[in-house]
């Protein structure tokens, strides 16, 4: 379940950005309702309710849209296309439906956590909301065209601003419980916790490889052994040199292999378990502003300098947390009870349907 609920995290607010819709297959077609391709697709109403959520009656239009986006993740990181979709043996089908309760439930907890502390959307919000609505209906030519590009997620205008109404509600805990007016904001400490849980750090290096970059196969011993006497040279100015941190960014310029160093002359900001070994370890061991030893990775000779995290660039992150831990636990305390409608829910025949007819619209 934690894998669901990363994904739900990390994904759920890119889900529901309206410039997904004009990026989807084209429009057109019959005039069918909504509730006319959920009858197609999934053999139910649009309306059948499926579970309940401490008591709240949850619709097959809102689940089989999150049903559908899990199935669309997979496709796109995963397998490449939906023909690829391996069901066979029960490992989609649990990530589709865990997934999907997943995403209903936290954007679901998000509105009753609101109502608990009295936090409402405000006129300005309703407003900022609308005019995304309305810009996505202008690109997309007409009222009638934007039902259409929903439609292809099984869901209709109403149930779309339902869910889009539901994570502006989660902004607006993020802003004012937890934001730097809100009535919980995230503290120094609650900064510094969440880069330590997270191991996040900043990093820079010198790196003289000694592997060819295109076939992975090791340099000739006499090319290796130069790089390892300059890598040695480049140290010995380092320790020697009254400014090192400035003579490390010249050095670093002038010398290092890295592919990277254009796109992030800066530096890494990254996490426990992102890069090699030999370089986290030696990078989590310094101190900001330490230059190390020279280091050999699988990649080459690396000269390290840690450099300082800023917390305040991880404030909106940690607050994200902070709300996200509190959603889930009343997720894991919350009580869903299924209908019989759930229980004899076909996924894989659903998505099937919906391919076959986001397809069609596409040849239309």
């Amino acid at each position: 379940m934690k894998l669901f609920r990363k994904l739900a995290a990390a994904a759920l607010a890119a889900a529901l950005t309206l410039s997904c819709l004009t990026a989807c297959a084209p429009g057109g077609g019959e005039d069918e309702t909504t509730d006319d391709i959920i009858r197609q697709t999934a053999g139910i109403p649009a309306d059948t309710v499926l579970f309940t959520l401490d008591g709240q009656e949850i619709t097959a239009e809102e689940y089989l849209y999150w049903a559908a986006y899990s199935a669309d993740y997979l496709v796109r990181y995963f397998f490449g296309s939906a023909d690829a979709l391996d069901w066979s043996d029960g490992t989609v089908d649990e990530f589709v439906r865990a997934n999907a309760l997943d995403a209903v439930s936290l954007y679901r907890q998000a509105q009753a956590y609101a109502g608990e502390l009295g936090v409402a959307l405000t006129d300005e919000e309703r407003s900022a909301m609308d005019a995304d609505i309305q810009e996505t209906v202008d690109t997309l030519g007409s009222e009638e065209q934007y039902a259409r590009r929903l439609q292809q997620s099984a869901i209709s205008p109403e149930g779309f601003r339902a869910m889009l109404e539901r994570f502006y509600l989660y902004s607006a805990l993020l802003d004012r419980v937890y934001g730097p007016e809100g009535s919980q904001p995230v503290t120094e400490a609650d900064l510094e916790d969440y880069i330590d849980e997270n191991g996040i750090y900043r990093a820079k290096h010198i790196l003289l490889l000694t592997v060819d970059q295109v076939t992975r196969e090791p340099l000739d011993d006499e090319t290796v052994a130069e790089k390892k006497a300059l890598i040695d040279d480049l140290l010995s100015q380092l320790r020697a040199s009254g400014e090192p941190l400035t003579l490390f960014d010249q050095l670093m310029n002038e010398y290092s292999e890295d592919t990277g160093l254009a796109t992030n002359p800066d530096g890494y900001t990254t996490q426990r378990g992102e890069m090699v070994s030999a370089f986290e370890d030696t990078a989590l061991a310094l101190e900001p502003g330490e230059i190390s030893d020279v280091v050999e990775s699988e990649y080459g000779y690396h000269i390290i300098l840690r450099l300082s995290v800023d917390p305040e660039d991880y404030r909106s992150a940690a607050a994200s947390a902070r709300l996200d831990d509190t959603l889930y636990q009343r997720m894991d305390a919350q009580t869903v009870e299924y209908a019989d409608a759930y229980d004899s829910l076909d996924l894989e025949a659903f998505y099937t349907a919906l391919t076959a007819f986001r397809e069609s619209v596409s040849e239309e």
